[in-house]
């Protein structure tokens, strides 16, 4: 999902694909849209595919918890 309103890109971590890391020093705390905070686990490098064309980008990994009606936020950051 695109969602212009987000600052950053986020990512549910049971929908990464075999064996994954992540850079735990990159965690942050944002504000989810109903105004509470959570906070990441830390950055993970994933590959967006789109069309034909594949782009690597560093989303913030969040827990299946978390209240996003998808597997993950393509936020202003990737645009």
């Amino acid at each position: 999902m695109i969602d212009t309103g987000a600052d950053i890109s986020l990512l549910k971590g049971d929908k990464l694909i075999g064996t994954t890391e992540y850079d735990p020093k990159g965690k942050v705390r944002v504000k989810c849209v109903d105004g509470s905070p959570i906070e990441t686990h830390g950055v993970v490098e994933a590959r967006v595919e789109l069309n034909s064309s594949s782009i690597v980008h560093g989303f913030q990994l969040v827990n299946k918890q978390v209240d996003i009606p998808c597997d993950g936020i393509l936020g202003r950051d990737f645009l």
